[in-house]
């Protein structure tokens, strides 16, 4: 969207349900209550909203489906991106191909923060646990710590180093997640 007063494009994402931490992890992007939306029975109801500015670029499974990508500079991007999020003092709580945005050079770009883990947030109960197939299959409410993200970071960083030696492998990578998910029940 455009947004009155400030330049480029934005993003605004809408919650229909309050949900824990959002002002803590989007801070001054954050504005509660404050979309007015008609219900079935016509009653207005006002919604969170977080308002972004749009991160430029292509989800990064895009590139997992595309004959094309250079799976070499694109593992060692993705590589890049997690060292950075490892040594970081947060968590991003729901890494999967398309929370990460591959821009210019490949520079690649986190989004949908919403399951974030920080130290102030404590080991509690997390409000999401990951997309299935991407998230550790033993995952639970009560984990929610640092190392939240560490098999996420793994699975995708092995296939693309996987896809960088044999791009042959992408018809299998489907088939491989399942038997992972099915190893691990």
């Amino acid at each position: 969207c455009r947004v009155l007063g400030c330049e480029g494009w934005w993003m605004v994402k809408c919650y229909y349900r309050p949900k824990r931490n959002l002002r803590a992890i989007y801070e001054d992007n954050f504005y509660e209550k404050e979309l007015g939306v008609y219900s079935i029975d016509g009653a207005m109801e006002y919604i969170d909203i977080v308002l972004l500015p749009w991160v430029e670029g292509e989800p990064l499974d895009r590139f997992f489906a595309s004959e094309s990508s250079d799976f070499k500079a694109l593992s060692r991007a993705f590589d890049n991106l997690a060292l950075n999020l490892l040594e970081s003092e947060y968590a991003h709580g729901d890494i999967k191909p398309d929370n990460i945005i591959v821009g210019e050079n490949l520079q690649m770009t986190l989004i949908d923060l919403d399951a974030m883990w920080r130290p102030e947030f404590g080991n509690n109960l997390s409000a999401e646990i990951g997309t299935i197939g991407y998230r550790h299959p033993k995952r639970v409410d009560n984990y929610y710590k640092k190392a939240v993200d560490d098999y996420s970071l793994a699975l995708i960083a092995t296939n693309l180093a996987a896809l960088a030696l044999d791009r042959s492998l992408i018809s299998k990578l489907d088939h491989l997640g399942r038997i992972i998910a099915e190893t691990f029940k």
